[in-house]
């Protein structure tokens, strides 16, 4: 091979090399540790009843199908778009937890834990949502 085709090849490498090397690191950049929401509080005095009504309530303000699937335990799933997240919600009368359970076209890589930034910010959101219809519970009281 020639002087100008050794070079022509090496410049074709480095850019493969470089778009690759682009492509991981934006793949990296949108994704984040999945942060579960463990052990939150439940106001005293609410019911097992108040508290599954609050988190299918909480799950439905923003877009969550939330379902009971044994007694304390719901499962909520949010599609938007082409992405789908689903969360277990395990609850009682002192304390609930919402973890991540599967995702569809979300980046999921179970061996860094990590995910499509937003999923973090959709799980704040149902916690958010969760704790003002306790609130809400606790008012009617």
């Amino acid at each position: 091979m020639n002087n100008a085709k050794q070079m022509m090849v090496g410049l074709a490498l480095a850019m493969m090399l470089s778009v690759g090397l682009f492509a991981a690191a934006d793949a990296e950049a949108r994704t984040a540790v999945i942060r579960d929401v463990e052990n939150m509080p439940v106001p005293e005095g609410l019911s097992m009843t108040d508290v599954e009504s609050a988190v299918m309530a909480g799950g439905a303000s923003r877009g969550w199908t939330c379902a009971p699937i044994e007694d304390g335990v719901a499962e909520c799933t949010l599609y938007i778009r082409s992405h789908m997240a689903k969360v277990e919600v395990k609850y009682d009368t002192s304390l609930y937890s919402i973890t991540y359970m599967d995702s569809d076209n979300l980046k999921y890589d179970p061996v860094k834990n990590k995910i499509h930034k937003n999923y973090n910010s959709w799980v704040q959101n149902l916690n958010s949502d969760i704790r003002a219809e306790l609130a809400r519970a606790m008012r009617k009281r």
